[in-house]
């Protein structure tokens, strides 16, 4: 009796060439997806920068304690009252990546009114490379708008820095999407800018930023393509000898 060649488990050409794109492409997102720490700074100990990067942070203003119960966790923060000068940021070196992440802690120190409140408004601009990334702001004396992006609120009306003047408010940015960029050149500029006509600065209003992380998603390695060619290659060997049976 004549029995027919299994071919149950022989799979069809083109889902096998779906499967082994689709294993090529999560390699190459594996690869990809273990972001590279460049620079970290708490203001507590030096900054940390990766091996062969330089950086530089200029600032208008200076460390800052921080009250109980929040000193525990923040220790100093870096505090600028200038609404003329920036906070910035620079990373020159950079190994090769495809994105850039930006993490820190945001304190809108002293007598924000927000966008609505009187003065008004005063407004935090976030920039890399110059291009704006967020604007923020808070009522800690006026007005009613609270616009922190994805940061998370951390605390709000309290008394948060050793300058006692009113109450603060401290935000979170360490999960914001929107703070991951495609990026890929060899520097990069960071700045913190006080910015709307209400915003006065001095002794009425300032910032604070603390627990800056500077990360880079890595370009791919070429394993994934490596898996791809010699996968195809492994289909196209398969494929002649069955058909030769």
């Amino acid at each position: 009796m004549h029995t027919a060649p299994a071919t149950a488990s022989i799979v069809p050409g083109h889902l096998l060439v779906k499967s082994l794109l689709a294993m090529a492409l999560s390699a190459g997102l594996a690869a990809g997806s273990h972001a590279q720490t460049v620079y970290t700074n708490n203001f507590d100990t030096p900054a940390s920068t990766a091996p062969g990067v330089t950086a530089s942070f200029t600032s208008p203003g200076g460390l800052q304690g921080t009250l109980a119960p929040f000193a525990a966790t923040y220790g100093n923060i870096h505090r600028s009252n200038s609404n003329t000068q920036a906070v910035t940021l620079t990373l020159n070196d950079l190994p090769a990546h495809t994105a850039v992440s930006l993490s820190f802690v945001l304190a809108f120190l002293d007598s924000w009114d927000s966008t609505n409140g009187s003065p008004a408004p005063d407004l935090l601009e976030l920039r890399i490379d110059n291009n704006l990334i967020g604007q923020y702001t808070f009522n800690n004396a006026g007005g009613t708008v609270q616009s922190i992006g994805g940061a998370t609120l951390v605390a709000a009306n309290v008394q948060f820095d050793v300058f006692q003047f009113f109450n603060d408010s401290v935000v979170n940015f360490a999960n914001d999407p929107a703070l991951t960029i495609p990026h890929s050149a060899s520097s990069l500029t960071v700045s913190w800018i006080a910015a709307g006509a209400g915003w006065q600065g001095g002794t009425d209003e300032a910032f604070g930023i603390d627990n800056v992380l500077v990360s880079l998603t890595p370009v791919p390695e070429p394993g994934a393509a490596l898996l791809l060619a010699g996968g195809l290659a492994g289909l196209a060997l398969r494929h002649a000898t069955w058909r030769r049976r």
